[in-house]
């Protein structure tokens, strides 16, 4: 069995990507143009009305939506639109004040996109099918990376289905199998497919636990997600989890977090998000040019008892967004540090630490003392220019030297060396140590200015 059809029977709730939808479903609307009439706005307040009645998750919101629609339509409220686009924008104002939900939108249509399908039903099954597959960049995922320390990092902006299915999520576990602890930072991530979200939750239970549930209106039932057996997920049951949120959290990426922070299995770390908790049912309306995402489900966790609709979730240590990542860095790093008692890995954390913290409070230093540094040192030179240092190799291969105190420096591109100069008691340079992450260190003694 696929990891997509696994995860599916698992998760069916699906939670749709707020301004991806909207980018897509509206692409061309600047040229369409399309001119309505009253006869058009009623049907489409009627139809989706309609649907919004029967599927939405608070019936007496609905109900109160379907009155306004259809007394301002009475009234001549929207007798000054003549085209389609400025028409759907009200109505999606007036969508949310009255129901105050992130998830509950009205989309216009584009005559292209319109003229793909055959039937309303073959849009929304393609739509659900291919959410990711024509948009998401590289599936999501902007960046994997093993950080110094050993601590493994990964970017996730969407929470997507693709053509390629689960295989991208699962190479970019594979990469981070042997990092000591995992950074997941979803502060850029909008949302997507609670498949991928339960996919990638259940790497990190040993466990079948208990995910976030969903109570479904149109079957009044709680239906119970669970985290199941995912293949080379071993290696991450016991590794520390941290997860980075901000306001652009939202959605499917919220339901991951508030998953994890409930059942203590992760740290959460970075801004309150923005509480979008409603599963979504997609209807089209292809022949009245506009769709609907509209909240079938409200989520709620069984630990908690609650839900992140409406309120976000609150992170367990709230930090600025610019300075989320270097704080959940610190804290992954500090807790190996704790754990161990190997010099060897000590000193590199040690490292890593150092270059955090001179990132966070850069050196100034002046020209006058860049300048002492200038030299030979045997095969090696440094070179003063520019009120910069740069470090040159025998072949004439030249580094910027970054400061990160008075007398060590590092190399930003570079990251697993750095020199430190070493003066005599006049205060004369003599010499560099070229420094390792595993605390070994080569001397250069200087030969000439």
């Amino acid at each position: 069995m696929s990891y997509r059809q696994t995860a599916t029977r698992i998760f069916t709730i699906i939670f749709v990507l707020m301004g991806l939808t909207m980018a897509t479903r509206e692409s061309g609307k600047a040229d369409d143009a399309i001119k309505i009439d009253n006869k058009i706005k009623a049907e489409i307040i009627d139809s989706v009305t309609a649907r919004v009645n029967e599927i939405y998750i608070f019936p007496d919101v609905a109900k109160k939506l379907e009155k306004q629609l259809k007394d301002n339509l009475k009234k001549g409220e929207y007798d000054k639109f003549n085209e389609l686009q400025p028409f759907v924008e009200q109505l999606k104002t007036e969508f949310y004040e009255i129901g105050n939900d992130r998830h509950l939108r009205i989309f216009t249509l584009s005559d292209e996109f319109c003229s793909r399908f055959k039937s309303n039903q073959e849009a929304k099954d393609y739509y659900e099918k291919n959410l990711g597959s024509e948009l998401a960049d590289n599936h999501g995922f902007r960046r994997v990376e093993i950080l110094d320390g050993n601590i493994g990092y990964l970017d996730l902006r969407d929470f997507l289905i693709s053509k390629d299915d689960y295989n991208v999520t699962a190479a970019a576990m594979t990469l981070l199998a042997g990092c000591d602890a995992i950074i997941i930072d979803l502060r850029k991530n909008g949302g997507g497919d609670g498949n991928v979200v339960a996919f990638l939750a259940s790497y990190f239970f040993k466990e079948r636990t208990r995910l976030n549930d969903a109570y479904i209106r149109k079957t009044d039932s709680v239906e119970q997600y669970w985290s199941f057996p995912v293949p080379n997920a071993e290696p991450f049951y016991d590794k520390d989890l941290y997860v980075i949120t901000g306001y652009a959290t939202f959605s499917a990426a919220e339901d991951f977090a508030y998953a994890m922070q409930a059942s203590k299995r992760a740290t959460i770390i970075g801004e309150k998000t923005r509480g979008g908790g409603h599963p979504i049912e997609m209807f089209f309306f292809l022949d009245l040019h506009v769709s609907l995402d509209i909240p079938n489900a409200y989520s709620v966790n069984s630990i908690t008892g609650t839900g992140w609709e409406g309120v976000g979730i609150i992170p367990d240590f709230q930090v600025p967004f610019e300075e989320s990542f270097d704080f959940a860095y610190l804290k992954a790093l500090e807790n190996q540090k704790s754990k161990t008692e190997d010099a060897k890995k000590r000193n590199k954390i040690d490292w890593a630490i150092a270059g955090i913290n001179a990132h966070k409070n850069p050196v100034v230093l002046d020209e006058a003392v860049l300048q002492k540094y200038a030299g030979n040192y045997g095969e090696r030179a440094i070179i003063y220019k520019e009120n910069h240092i740069f470090y040159q190799r025998n072949d004439k291969s030249t580094f910027m030297l970054y400061p990160m105190t008075e007398t060590l420096f590092e190399f930003r591109d570079w990251g697993d060396a750095r020199i430190e100069f070493v003066k005599d008691s006049s205060g004369q340079v003599i010499e560099f140590n070229t420094l390792s992450p595993d605390g070994s260190k080569s001397a250069c003694k200087r030969t000439s200015d």
